[in-house]
C-alpha cells in the first residue's frame, strides 16, 4: 500500500509523531492506531474551530522495504521532522533491522525527544536495578533501544486489540478500554493530561453513539418500511386473489346453497371491495330480495325439515324428523324456544316434560299466538303454552296428523276414524267411519262425529269464520271428485249433501280463517268462498311450475305456490301477477303463510326460508310521494319531493316531513323541477299552470316563497330545469337556451345552447349543451361547454367538449364535480355520408370538465328504456333504472353488467334522484315512490342477517386454505 501524498515528509514542516512498526506483526494495527490517534482530542462536532486542537500529523510508512540496507532519505527526513517516536513493540520489531536503524537514527539526532512504546506482542520486562529492559525476559525490544531510558517508561498494552476472531483492529480500537490506551499515547504528543483527553473522548463517544443509534434507527425504520410495503403489497395481492375466488365460488353455489353463496359474497367483499365482490353481493341481494332469514336445520344430527307453521306477531315454528326439536322463533330479533326433545332411548316412553319421538306431521299456532299445537306420529296431539315459557299443555292420543284449531282455541278438529299405530296414522279399510274427531283441550274430552259415507275421505279440515261449523274437504275416492261438507257444532250433525259445495279442479288448502279454499284448475289458481261457493280471483301459474304445494292467506288476495323444482311464488289473485320469493335447491317440503299474507315459510329437506312478499330488501316503499312527479336531495340527506301542487321536504331516515309548502302557494300549479341551493337553505322550483311557466325561489324552515318570475320575463315560452351555482346565480334551462338569473330574481344573460344544463350539487361547475348533434349530418358534432362561476357571479370562459358524429341525449355532473357524464348516441351514416343510417352505439361517456378530454366509457350496453341514473362521488359507478330492472355499470369493466330484477308491475320510473354520496336513490313511479339502498355496506349487513352470520371456520378453511385466520366478515 503506497503512501498518500499528504503523508509524505516534504508536505509538512514537521510531524507530531513517527510510528515505527514491524510490517509482519502490525500491518493492520499500525494504520488503525494512526487513524485513532488523529481523531483523539479533535473535539465534538460543532465545536468552534478556534477552540479545537489541530489534528495530529503522524508519519506512517506503509511501503514494503528490503530486508537489509540503509534508511532512505525520506525516512530520515521524517524522523528528523517528528516530535515523538511511537514504537509498536513486538518480537518481529525486535528482530527488524529497519526498526533498529530508525531507533539508532533517533538516538543520534533526536535523543531529547520522547519515545512512546505500544506493546503489541511478546514479552516486555523492566529491570529496576539496571534501569533497563531485561534482555533475557524481553523479546520485544530492538537492540538500539537498550540503555535509552534512565527510568522505567510507561507503555500502553495494545495486545487485546490486534486482529482476533476476525475483528479488525480499527473496529477493536472503537471499544471503550481502547480509548483509554490511545489517550495515554496521545496525551504526551498533545502535551495534555490523560484525564482531560479521556473525558473529552467519553463525551465524543456518547455523541457518536447517539448519532450511530439515530442512524441505525433510520436504517431499521427504512428497512422496516420497505419490508412492510412489500408485505402489504403481497397481502393486498393475496386478499385480492382470495376475494375474486370467493366471489366466483359464490356464483357457483347460488343455485345449490343460497345461504353459503351469500356468506361467500360477504366474505369476498370483506376481503377486498372489488367490482367482482360487489357484483357477487348485487346478485345475492337480488336472489334474496324477499328473504327475511334462512335457517339450516342441524338439530340432533338431522338435516331434514318435516313440519312448519307461521303464527302472528312474527312467530314461526319448525321441526325435524324422528322427534327432533321443535323450535319457535321470532322473525325479527332473537326469540327462540326449544319445545320438544327426542329421548335418549327409543324404548323410553314419552315423558311429562315433553320428551317423545316420531315425526311431527303438522304444526299450528292459535290465532292469538299463545299456543302451539303439533300432531306427532304415534302419539297424537300435543300442545305448548308459549305465553308461559313453552310449558307443555294438554295432549291426546286420538287426534291424527291433519287438524285445525278454532279461533278461540276451544276445539281442535281432525279427520276421524283413523287407527293410530306405532308407525303413525293408518286409514281403516274400508274408508267407512271417516268422520271427525273434536278435541276439547280444556276438558280433555274427544267427541267423534259420524262418518260421511263409506267411500268418502276427509283430506283437510277448517273452522268457519263464525266458528259455528267445521269444514271438511271430502273426496269421493271412486269418482275422484271433491266437495266441501260442513259439520254443525250446535246441532252436532252434518249439513245435508245438497248444501255441499262442489269444488272445481284440485282443491289444495284452506285459508287460515277457513273463509276460502285454494284450488288448481289446469294452469290457473283460484279461490272458492266456503260460505257460498263463489269463485273469485284467478291467476295463471308461473311457467313450468309443477305445483307441489299451495297455501292461501285470509286476505282473499294472496296465495303462495311451491313448484317441484324448488321455486316459491306469491300469487296476487286480484292483479293476476306473481312474485318470485325464493328458489330452494331441492323439492319443496312444506309451505305455510300467515293470515295476513305478509310472511311465507317454505322448506326443503335442508333449509327453511322465511320470505315477505310485500317487502323487498333492496328498497323501501315510502308512505308518501304516491302522486310525486320529481325528487331531489339536499346536502343534509333530506329529500325534496314535488307532489302535484305541493312541495315537501322529508327526512329519509325516519320518513317524516320536515318542511312543506302551504296549500295556497301552489294551488293550480303542477310542479315540474326543483333544485336545492349548495348550502341547503333555499330551493328553487319550476311550475306550470296551464301553459304559463314560472320560476319560484323559496326560503327553507319554514318553506316560504321569496320571489317568482314568469317564463315571459325570461324571454322564453317553456322552462325545463334549474340549478343554483355557488355564487347564488340561478341557471335556468329554457326552450330558448340557458338563462342566468340573479339571487334576487333579476334576469341576466343568455348562454347559447339548446336548453339543457347540468351542475354539481355544490354549484362549482355548470355544463350546458350547445349543440346536441341530433340533426346530424347537418350538425357534424355535438358540443358541450363547461363554465365555472366566480364569487361575483360571473362565469369563466367555456371549456368546449366536442363529440363528432354523436348526439348528446342527456348530461349530468358527478356529485364531486370532477366528472361530466354524457348519455351519447353515436350515429352511423350512408356510404356518401349524406344521411343518417341509424345508431352505431349508445352509452355513457365520462369527460373531464377541466380539460375537456374524455376519461372513459361506462355502460356501453346502456338500457334503451332507462329513465334515470345515479352516480357515486367520482362517477366510478352508475346505476340505471329502467323497466327491465336496475343495472349496475362500473368504469372500465368489461362483461355484462349485473342487474336487479325489476320490481315494477307496470309502467316505468318517472324520475330518479340520487343522493350526493350515491348510496341512495329515490325512484318515482306511477305506483308510488321507493327509496333504494345502493350502499354495499348495507347489503353486507342485510346478507349477514339473512344468512344468520358469516362463514364458519370450517367453511373458511375449505374455501380460503391459504389464509389461516378467519376475518370478521359480518360486523
Amino acid at each position: 500500500m503506497r503512501l498518500r501524498e499528504s503523508e509524505r515528509s516534504e508536505d509538512y514542516e514537521h510531524y507530531d509523531a513517527f510510528i515505527s512498526y514491524a510490517t509482519a506483526a502490525d500491518r493492520a494495527l499500525a494504520p488503525a492506531l494512526r487513524y485513532k490517534l488523529r481523531s483523539v482530542g479533535s473535539g465534538l462536532p460543532g465545536t468552534n474551530r478556534r477552540r479545537r486542537r489541530p489534528q495530529l500529523r503522524i508519519y506512517l510508512d506503509q511501503r514494503s522495504t528490503p530486508a537489509s540496507g540503509e534508511l532512505s532519505d525520506e525516512l530520515k527526513r521524517a524522523l528528523d521532522a517528528s516530535r515523538t517516536l511511537i514504537l509498536l513493540a513486538s518480537p518481529q520489531a525486535a528482530e527488524s533491522a529497519w526498526i533498529n536503524h530508525e531507533i539508532e537514527w533517533w538516538r543520534e539526532r533526536n535523543a531529547s525527544r520522547p519515545v512512546l512504546i505500544a506493546h503489541t506482542g511478546g514479552k516486555l520486562r523492566w529491570d529496576k536495578e539496571a534501569s533497563d529492559f531485561k534482555r533475557v525476559e524481553s523479546d520485544t525490544v530492538p537492540p538500539a533501544l537498550y540503555g535509552f531510558f534512565e527510568q522505567e517508561p510507561k507503555w500502553v498494552d495494545l495486545r487485546p486489540y490486534k486482529r482476533r476472531w476476525l475483528v479488525h483492529p480499527r473496529i477493536a480500537l472503537l471499544l471503550s478500554p481502547a480509548h483509554n490506551a490511545v489517550c495515554q499515547l496521545a496525551a504526551p504528543v498533545y502535551g495534555e493530561k490523560v484525564e482531560v483527553l479521556i473525558k473529552e473522548e467519553r463525551r465524543r463517544r456518547r455523541w457518536n453513539s447517539s448519532l450511530f443509534a439515530l442512524f441505525m434507527a433510520m436504517v431499521v425504520f427504512v428497512g422496516w418500511a420497505v419490508w412492510k410495503g412489500a408485505r402489504n403489497e403481497a397481502d393486498a395481492q393475496e386478499q385480492l386473489a382470495i376475494s375474486r375466488a370467493l366471489a366466483h365460488r359464490s356464483a357457483e353455489e347460488a343455485d345449490q346453497d343460497p345461504v353459503l353463496a351469500a356468506r361467500l359474497a360477504v366474505a369476498a367483499y370483506a376481503m377486498e371491495p372489488t367490482p367482482e365482490s360487489t357484483t357477487a353481493m348485487i346478485q345475492r341481494m337480488d336472489q334474496m330480495r324477499h328473504v327475511q332469514l334462512i335457517q339450516d336445520h342441524q338439530v340432533d344430527g338431522t338435516v331434514s325439515f318435516v313440519a312448519a307453521a307461521v303464527g302472528p306477531d312474527n312467530l314461526f315454528a319448525f321441526s325435524g324428523r324422528d322427534g327432533s326439536t321443535i323450535e319457535v322463533r321470532d322473525a325479527d330479533p332473537s326469540r327462540r324456544e326449544h319445545l320438544l326433545t327426542a329421548p335418549v332411548s327409543e324404548d323410553a316412553p314419552p315423558g311429562a316434560g315433553g320428551e317423545g319421538w316420531g315425526d311431527i306431521d303438522q304444526l299450528a299456532f292459535s290465532a292469538d299466538g299463545r299456543w302451539l299445537f303439533a300432531s306427532q306420529s304415534g302419539h297424537g296431539m300435543r300442545s305448548w303454552n308459549l305465553a308461559d315459557g313453552g310449558r307443555e299443555g294438554p295432549h291426546t292420543d286420538r287426534i291424527g296428523s291433519t287438524f285445525a284449531v278454532a279461533a278461540d282455541t276451544s276445539l281442535i278438529a281432525a279427520p276421524g276414524g283413523i287407527d293410530i299405530a306405532d308407525e303413525g296414522p293408518v286409514l281403516a279399510e274400508p274408508v267407512g267411519g271417516n268422520g271427525l274427531e273434536l278435541w276439547d283441550p280444556e276438558r280433555g274430552s274427544v267427541t267423534t262425529a259420524p262418518s260421511l259415507g263409506p267411500r268418502l275421505r276427509i283430506d283437510d279440515v277448517a273452522f268457519s269464520t263464525d266458528g259455528r261449523r267445521v269444514l271438511a274437504l271430502a273426496t269421493d275416492i271412486d269418482r275422484d271428485r271433491a266437495a266441501l261438507r260442513a259439520w254443525d257444532l250446535r246441532r252436532r250433525q252434518w249439513l245435508p249433501p245438497d248444501e255441499a259445495i262442489a269444488l272445481p279442479g284440485t282443491p289444495t288448502a284452506f285459508s287460515p280463517d277457513g273463509s276460502r279454499i285454494a284450488t288448481v284448475r289446469d294452469t290457473r289458481v283460484e279461490f272458492v268462498d266456503t260460505r257460498n261457493g263463489s269463485r273469485h280471483g284467478r291467476v295463471s301459474l308461473p311457467a313450468e311450475c309443477d305445483v307441489y304445494g299451495l297455501k292461501a292467506a285470509a286476505d282473499g288476495r294472496t296465495a303462495v305456490v311451491g313448484c317441484s323444482d324448488g321455486r316459491v311464488f306469491a300469487l296476487d289473485l286480484r292483479s293476476g301477477s306473481h312474485t318470485a320469493l325464493f328458489r330452494h335447491a331441492e323439492r319443496i317440503g312444506n309451505l305455510a303463510i300467515s293470515s295476513d299474507g305478509r310472511r311465507v315459510l317454505s322448506t326443503d329437506e335442508q333449509q327453511l326460508a322465511l320470505t315477505t312478499p310485500g317487502h323487498d330488501n333492496r328498497f323501501r316503499r315510502l308512505p308518501w310521494g304516491a302522486s310525486a312527479s320529481q325528487a331531489e336531495w339536499d346536502d343534509g340527506g333530506r329529500l325534496g319531493v314535488l307532489e302535484q301542487d305541493r312541495i315537501a321536504v322529508y327526512d329519509s331516515k325516519n320518513l317524516k316531513p320536515v318542511d312543506r309548502s302551504s296549500p295556497g302557494d301552489g294551488r293550480g300549479t303542477n310542479w315540474l323541477d326543483l333544485a336545492f341551493s349548495p348550502d341547503g337553505h333555499r330551493l328553487t322550483t319550476i311550475g306550470v299552470s296551464g301553459d304559463a311557466y314560472r320560476l319560484v325561489h323559496w326560503r327553507r324552515d319554514p318553506l316560504t316563497p321569496v320571489w317568482q318570475i314568469t317564463a315571459d320575463r325570461l324571454g322564453a315560452r317553456e322552462l325545463h330545469s334549474v340549478a343554483e351555482l355557488s355564487s347564488g346565480t340561478l341557471a335556468v334551462a329554457t326552450d330558448k337556451g340557458v338563462r342566468l338569473v340573479s339571487r334576487g330574481g333579476r334576469p341576466g344573460s343568455f348562454l347559447k345552447g339548446e336548453g339543457t344544463l347540468a351542475a354539481d350539487p355544490h354549484g362549482r361547475r355548470l355544463a350546458t349543451l350547445t349543440v346536441s348533434g341530433y340533426e346530424a349530418p347537418r350538425t357534424p358534432e355535438a358540443v358541450v361547454e363547461v363554465r365555472e362561476p366566480s364569487e361575483k357571479g360571473q362565469l369563466s370562459a367555456p371549456v368546449p367538449l366536442r363529440l363528432p358524429d354523436a348526439h348528446v341525449a342527456d348530461l349530468a355532473m358527478s356529485p364531486d364535480g370532477s366528472t361530466l357524464i354524457l348519455y351519447v348516441v353515436h350515429w352511423k351514416f350512408t356510404a356518401d355520408g349524406a344521411e343518417r343510417d341509424g345508431e352505431r352505439s349508445r352509452g355513457m361517456e365520462l369527460w373531464d370538465p377541466q380539460t375537456g378530454q374524455q376519461k372513459s366509457v361506462i355502460g356501453g350496453n346502456w338500457p334503451t328504456g332507462s329513465q334515470g341514473w345515479v352516480a357515486d362521488g367520482a362517477a366510478s359507478r352508475l346505476v340505471s333504472f329502467a323497466p327491465e330492472g336496475v343495472t349496475f355499470h362500473y368504469v372500465d369493466r368489461g362483461g355484462p353488467a349485473p342487474r336487479w330484477t325489476s320490481p315494477w308491475d307496470s309502467g316505468t320510473p318517472l324520475a330518479v334522484a340520487g343522493s350526493r354520496s350515491g348510496h341512495q336513490a329515490a325512484v318515482v313511479t306511477a305506483e308510488g315512490t321507493t327509496l333504494w339502498d345502493l350502499n354495499p355496506e348495507r347489503w353486507r349487513t342485510a346478507l349477514c342477517r339473512i344468512a344468520d352470520g358469516g362463514l364458519t371456520t370450517r367453511e373458511w378453511q375449505e374455501f380460503a386454505p391459504r389464509r389461516s385466520e378467519l376475518p370478521q366478515t359480518c360486523k
